[in-house]
């Protein structure tokens, strides 16, 4: 780098590259203009749920592992997060994409169809990619309110993407843990069956025992088998009872339909950018183009090779002025 630099030969400079300045800040018009187009052709719209938690675990395990998620088998399987999560999975978006909505127009049509021409299996990839960036979801760590949000061509169908998503996450959530129950039916079923059995054989063992030995008061030793065999009656029956509750409860949850998910604020239109808004946001990246402009020019005259000497810099300055 030369001598130190002048006030005048900057002026110089920056009269000498001012077209510089100027492409700075019409490139900055042309993105500010470019950013109001695409905020006026987006629109959002947003809704809010909580998720009923304290229930079967293992069955929203279930549901991690159908839909591809590695979640612990334990309380976080219930988190908000998780159901965050769940929006953007691959069998959510798919059912989403293949699913008729209406837009403003009235028309009712799959995304895949409006989105991509087509049902074919590249056209329904290509909507997931397109709904992976139009449609989140966030979770309040405090609240435990999940927040779901999409983005479309028009208001109408922006609250329509946002209901239905929340409507298959839950239906997809219901369908597992009918699942998982129909299992654990047919299991605990099984071993209801296996109890009974096992109860009958120590009954039959004990009434056997008590038949063969009607006064057991002086007999150590009858004593001892008469205990443990009406532990191992006692012990068979609490194993039945168990299995037997769970046996009904899983008979329960197999045709239970209650809803997990709570909407607590309905799809609604996010609003668009108003006349102000659009307004500063053009000035905004006007001013950032000429300001980018502006230090182009500076680090152009701060690393110049050369530099002339004070009298020619103010020849200059006013022939420059004088244009």
């Amino acid at each position: 780098m030369s001598d130190d630099v002048t006030l005048l030969a900057l002026a110089n400079g920056l009269l000498r590259h001012r077209r510089l300045v100027l492409l700075g800040a019409l490139a900055g018009l042309v993105v500010g203009a470019a950013d109001a187009v695409r905020a006026a052709r987006a629109h959002t719209a947003a809704t809010r749920f909580v998720a009923r938690t304290g229930g079967r675990t293992a069955s929203l395990g279930a549901l991690a592992q159908q839909l591809g998620l590695s979640v612990p088998v334990a309380d976080q399987a219930e988190s908000p997060q998780f159901f965050a999560d769940l929006v953007t999975t691959q069998p959510v978006l798919e059912a989403l994409a293949r699913t008729a909505l209406r837009d403003a127009t009235g028309t009712t049509r799959p995304l895949v169809e409006r989105w991509a021409g087509g049902a074919a299996p590249e056209q329904v990839a290509r909507t997931v990619a397109q709904l992976r960036k139009r449609v989140t979801a966030t979770a309040a760590a405090k609240t435990g309110v999940i927040t779901v949000s999409a983005t479309a061509g028009d208001d109408t169908l922006a609250t329509a993407i946002a209901a239905r998503t929340v409507a298959i996450v839950d239906s997809l959530n219901r369908t597992a843990r009918r699942s998982q129950a129909s299992a654990e039916r047919r299991f605990t079923e099984q071993r209801v069956d296996s109890a009974r059995r096992e109860l009958r054989t120590a009954e039959a063992a004990l009434e056997s025992f008590l038949a063969r030995n009607r006064d057991i008061r002086d007999a150590p030793a009858l004593l001892f088998t008469n205990d443990r065999l009406a532990r191992e009656v006692a012990l068979r029956q609490q194993v039945y009872v168990t299995l037997s509750q769970a046996f009904e409860q899983a008979r329960i949850d197999e045709v239970r339909d209650t809803p997990v998910l709570t909407v607590i604020e309905p799809p609604v239109p996010a609003g668009r950018r108003g006349a102000l808004a659009h307004t500063q946001a053009l000035v905004a990246f006007t001013l950032g183009g000429a300001l980018v402009g502006l230090v182009l020019v500076t680090l152009r005259i701060v690393f110049a090779p050369s530099r002339t000497g004070t009298p020619a810099e103010q020849a200059e300055f006013a022939a420059l002025r004088a244009r």
